[in-house]
This record gives structure tokens, C-alpha cells and sequence, in this order.
């Protein structure tokens, strides 16, 4: 192999363990920063739907049986938000009072039949329970369930107040990050492997002139000095060269 095959061999080492490293580097970063954000932003909805739902069950819990125009007006509001797939206020007998769903339609007075394992009548605790199971409507999607009891100050539980939600939302806005990612990773990439290139000329620039020089000396000429002026390690080895071939 050729001296200029050993340098261009060195260079594309350079340059390859350098973009290598790069995009490990970036990559791990950019999936911490997905995943970072995927995490706040699934704490956030969820958030959201705990704070929906108690603000369901404070409007039904006086409302329900009596006054239900409060009722549709919040579950009216629950429509505009977009990722809410489905609210429901169910009596304690497991009826429907008032409801939204954009899976089917609902019936008031109907019997709840959802498939979703909540064991309402059994729950004591006042507390939000959630509940997640797959999205039937879209395949590898989360369906996520957020259920509470409705208790009247007067004659106790009443009834439950439910809302649930697609992780559609989070997905799509993982997706965004991530589209907004790649040109930036792009870009660094790009930057980066400039800055290899450039590194491994300053690296081999020098070590090419003294191996040019070397040779030529090598082939008698004893005049001949190595021109390097870089200060680094290979200068000094110049400097030592040319001091020993003056000496011949």
C-alpha cells in the first residue's frame, strides 16, 4: 500500500470513529429528549383529565336527577376538547344520565356496556381510578380511563363520572418532536463531519510532509530539511530529524 493509501486509510478511520462516535452521542441525546418530553407531556394530559374529571363529578354530584342542563353544558365542553374520546355521567344504577362518544353513539337511559373492566360498584374511594387498555380503533394506540364516584352531600353515591382519551395526542406530538429533531441531527451531523475532516488534515498534513521528507532524504539527498511548522510533537520530531541529517 502506498504512503497517500496509508494517509486516505487513516483519514476515513478519522473521519468514521468520528461520525460514529457523533451520532451515538446526538442520538442518545435526541431519545432522552423524546422521551423526556413524551413523560412531562403524558403527565400533563393526565393531569388535565384527573382535573376534567373531578370538575365532572363536582357539577354532577349536585346537578344529577335534579337540575341536568349543568351537566350537558360540561359535557358539551368536554367535545371541544379534541383527544377526549368519550365522557360519560352514569347513574348508581349503571345508566346513562348524559354522555359524549366519538366511538358510537350513546343512549341516554341505556345501560353502560363499554367493555372496560372499572368494577364501579364495588369502588369506595372517592378518588380518580384510571385505567388504560388498547384503543380498538387504532391499532397500537392506548386508551387511557379516567372514573370517579359522584357523591350527593344528602344521599351519597349517585352515580360515576367517567372520560376517556386516546394517546393519539401524545404520539402525534412525539411525532412532531421527533420531525423537528432529525434536520437539527441532520445539520450536526453535517457540521461535525466537516470538523472530522478538518481534524484530520491539521492530524495528517504534517505527518505527510515528514514522510515526503523522510523518503527524499532516504534517496540521498542530505540537504534536504523537512519543512513543519507546526509546535506539536511532530514539529519537535522535524526539528530532531533535520538536526540528525545535518550531522551526516
Amino acid at each position: 500500500m502506498t504512503d497517500r493509501g496509508r494517509f486516505f486509510s487513516i483519514r476515513h478511520r478519522i473521519i468514521l470513529y468520528s461520525t460514529l462516535l457523533i451520532v451515538a452521542v446526538v442520538a442518545t441525546i435526541a431519545g432522552f429528549i423524546i422521551m423526556r418530553e413524551k413523560r412531562l407531556l403524558k403527565e400533563q394530559v393526565f393531569q388535565l383529565m384527573n382535573l376534567e374529571t373531578m370538575h365532572l363529578e363536582q357539577t354532577a354530584h349536585i346537578n344529577l336527577g335534579i337540575d341536568e342542563l349543568p351537566i350537558v353544558s360540561q359535557i358539551e365542553e368536554l367535545k371541544k376538547i379534541g383527544y377526549v374520546t368519550y365522557a360519560y355521567v352514569i347513574d348508581k344504577n349503571n345508566r346513562i344520565a348524559d354522555c359524549c362518544d366519538r366511538r358510537r353513539e350513546c343512549v341516554i337511559s341505556q345501560e353502560l356496556q363499554d367493555g372496560v373492566a372499572r368494577s364501579l360498584e364495588n369502588r369506595q374511594s372517592a378518588d380518580t381510578v384510571r385505567a388504560q387498555y388498547p384503543d380498538p380503533l387504532d391499532t397500537g394506540g392506548m386508551m387511557y380511563d379516567f372514573s370517579r364516584i359522584i357523591n350527593n352531600p344528602m344521599m351519597g353515591k349517585v352515580g360515576y363520572a367517567i372520560i376517556g382519551f386516546s394517546d393519539m395526542i401524545i404520539r402525534e406530538q412525539t411525532k412532531s418532536l421527533l420531525l423537528f429533531l432529525v434536520p437539527v441531527f441532520m445539520a450536526f451531523l453535517l457540521l461535525s463531519t466537516g470538523a472530522s475532516i478538518a481534524l484530520s488534515n491539521t492530524i495528517l498534513n504534517p505527518i505527510r510532509k515528514l514522510s515526503e521528507g523522510v523518503r527524499t532524504i532516504s534517496e540521498g539527498d542530505y540537504d534536504f530539511r523537512i519543512q513543519v511548522s507546526s509546535r506539536d510533537e511532530i514539529g519537535h520530531f522535524a526539528e530532531e530529524y533535520n538536526r540528525m541529517t545535518g550531522r551526516l
